[in-house]
């Protein structure tokens, strides 16, 4: 299979057929991972595993396509919660917007934060890949503190 290129009616946006099943991949086993290792029971491992995926990808693509990927897996992600958060615990529409988008544009920061040590070679990249992993799950744990102290 060769790499045609997607059409776009922009110049600067091209992916190959490749790219974007890497991009499919990487942010659905990403999606995978948060939705069963965050929530009320969560599978604690996952939660671990779930950055890989979107920071293993997120060096090949433009900054700003790394962090919608991100995103956008984070919040597919949470929707486990969506039920307990809107219907049982009765959260205003505005409290459950915040509560899905602040922790999703803290690890698209994150990302964009690993990102900058891979561009620029520093040999710290396994520290980059750490801090974010411990920031996801910082934040992850502390919603879910949360919410169990809630209802």
């Amino acid at each position: 299979m060769a790499d045609t290129p997607i059409a776009s009616k922009t110049t600067d946006f091209y992916l190959a057929r490749h790219s974007i099943l890497l991009v499919v991949v990487a942010g659905l086993s990403s999606a995978a991972f948060f939705y069963f290792g965050t929530g009320l029971h969560p599978i604690w491992w996952m939660l671990w595993l779930a950055p890989v995926p979107v920071l293993a990808v997120a060096p090949r693509f433009r900054a700003g396509a790394a962090v919608l990927l991100v995103l956008i897996a984070w919040l597919i992600g949470e929707t486990n919660q969506w039920k307990y958060v809107r219907h049982y615990i009765e959260l205003p529409a505005q409290i459950v917007a915040l509560y899905f988008v602040i922790p999703a544009a803290v690890f698209g920061l994150s990302v964009l934060f690993v990102r900058s040590f891979s561009s620029t070679r520093i040999s710290l990249r396994g520290l980059a890949r750490f801090s974010c992993l411990l920031g996801g799950i910082r934040i992850s744990f502390r919603v879910g503190v949360t919410a169990q102290h809630m209802g």
